[in-house]
């Protein structure tokens, strides 16, 4: 289950299964993006969201029951950030992820844990190029 935020406006989803999936237009976020939801799980891992280009993407993901991820790459290679929790987040609680990224940094926060933050890399580009649909809950894949 998840809360996602557009535009001052919270919709819920619901994923009853791990193939489960909504997909909506390409993601606008060339030069910055401010993403935050709530979600509440029992999985082990499982992608929050994702939106692909010819080499650039943006991802948000839970990576184990303990680490969520967001990472991108704008043409630099990619970036990724992780916030580790000390206790597992599939514990069919609440939790508040928010992730926010502009072409001079990126930052991920996950309930009251401290922020992480990554500087943008100096060189190179700075334009998140997408063209796929963007996927929120879908599967993970090894």
């Amino acid at each position: 289950i998840a809360y996602v935020s557009t535009e001052n406006y919270w919709n819920a989803a619901s994923f009853i299964t791990p193939s489960s999936y909504l997909h909506f237009s390409t993601f606008q976020g060339e030069t910055s993006a401010d993403i935050s939801f709530y979600f509440k799980t029992s999985a082990p891992d499982g992608v929050f969201l994702e939106n692909l280009g010819n080499t650039d993407f943006i991802k948000l993901e839970l990576k184990s029951a303990t680490d969520v991820s967001f990472s991108f790459d704008v043409g630099n290679g990619p970036v990724e950030i992780v916030v580790r929790s000390p206790s597992p987040l599939n514990d069919d609680q609440w939790h508040r992820v928010t992730a926010e990224r502009n072409v001079k940094e990126a930052s991920l926060q996950v309930d009251q844990f401290p922020k992480e933050i990554r500087k943008a890399p100096t060189e190179g580009h700075t334009r998140l190029e997408l063209y796929s649909q963007l996927y929120v809950g879908k599967q993970k894949y090894c």
